[in-house]
């Protein structure tokens, strides 16, 4: 996903579902929105040049033809550490076996300047078995938070 750190982003939706795993057994979930506004071509970019190509032309302004756009990032399942703020040490959470759902992107413009910009939206899913994660729900929600994104580990076989 995104490689910088601390990447800062609103909580500004999440949605309570109970999702079918292979075996269809039912699992207590959570989908949350997370906004960047505005979203700079450097962020597009650490997510893939077919990525910023979609958003951006060669001279890097926003495409003329673009009004918004949903695309759905081939992104391994992420471990998440989100933080207050930068600076800040430990972090509020570090949500686990996070799945990138969707990213939607939009034009938006300023009517009375003129000024154009791109925002976006990130739709993400994780468990809610952990207390952890069901208490972030309650703490985060509505705030700027700092996120930081790795791809989450697999545990090792036994024996290796």
């Amino acid at each position: 996903m995104f490689t910088t750190d601390n990447v800062q982003l609103l909580l500004s939706k999440a949605t309570l579902k109970l999702i079918k795993d292979d075996k269809g057994v039912e699992h207590p979930m959570a989908e949350c929105i997370l906004l960047r506004d505005p979203f700079p071509i450097a962020l597009a970019r650490e997510l893939g040049e077919g990525v910023a190509d979609h958003l951006y032309d060669d001279e890097d302004g926003i495409r003329e033809e673009l009004q918004s756009i949903t695309l759905d990032p081939k992104v391994q399942q992420q471990a998440i550490s989100v933080r207050e703020a930068p600076d800040v040490p430990s972090p509020l959470v570090t949500l686990r076996h996070v799945d990138i759902l969707t990213l939607t992107c939009a034009k938006a413009v300023d009517e009375k300047t003129g000024e154009v910009w791109i925002k976006a939206s990130l739709r993400v899913r994780f468990g809610l078995a952990e207390r952890e994660h069901r208490e972030f729900l309650v703490r985060g929600f509505g705030h700027l938070l700092c996120w930081s994104f790795s791809v989450e580990q697999r545990p090792l076989p036994l024996g290796v």
